[in-house]
């Protein structure tokens, strides 16, 4: 008796299943996570490097004299605006801080799952935060992430400017001890 050959059309090797995932596939995926991780981690590199050259560039100017004094924020010009300082959150005491920290909380409180979306876009699955690999590869978006938004951090000081007159009427004189200011 002969024994039939499968159909042409039938791709499916010999002694697999034909619910099997291919091999590439699966590789597929870790390729996707890998190529966003590097892309993410390049981004970083760049950013750190293009720091430690304006800080070095910053220190050369110093050093030479040639540096000139940059103009204090102020409120009512624009072109102050990219020299918000932690000093200037802090004029506003402990409102200004606090306003800062509550800006901090909510910048990682959508950068968190930003990453992990990410993630998801990249892997095709949620991670799995008891597989070490997973893990890495959130926090590795996690921090190149954070490197990135450094670049809009007069952003997030001028938040906290923003919010501070608030936190001081709407929180810190709810406080403890807030009748004894000096």
């Amino acid at each position: 008796a002969a024994v039939a050959a499968p159909p042409a059309h039938d791709a499916t090797p010999v002694g697999a299943s034909p619910t099997t995932i291919p091999a590439s596939a699966e590789s597929h995926s870790g390729s996707a996570t890998a190529a966003a991780f590097g892309a993410w981690t390049a981004a970083a590199a760049l950013a750190s490097l293009g720091r430690r050259v304006t800080r070095r560039a910053a220190e050369e100017a110093k050093t030479t004299g040639e540096a000139e004094a940059k103009e204090p924020f102020d409120v009512w010009k624009p072109d102050t605006y990219g020299n918000i300082t932690m000093d200037d959150v802090k004029k506003y005491g402990a409102a200004g801080t606090l306003s800062y920290v509550i800006t901090e909380l909510i910048f990682w409180a959508i950068a968190f799952p930003t990453e992990v979306g990410v993630f998801y876009q990249t892997a095709g699955r949620w991670p799995d935060f008891s597989n070490d690999m997973d893990k890495a590869a959130v926090l590795g978006f996690v921090f190149a992430a954070s490197n990135i938004a450094r670049l809009v951090l007069p952003l997030r000081f001028g938040a906290a400017l923003a919010m501070a007159p608030w936190v001081d009427e709407n929180i810190m004189s709810k406080l403890p001890g807030a009748g004894a200011k000096a």
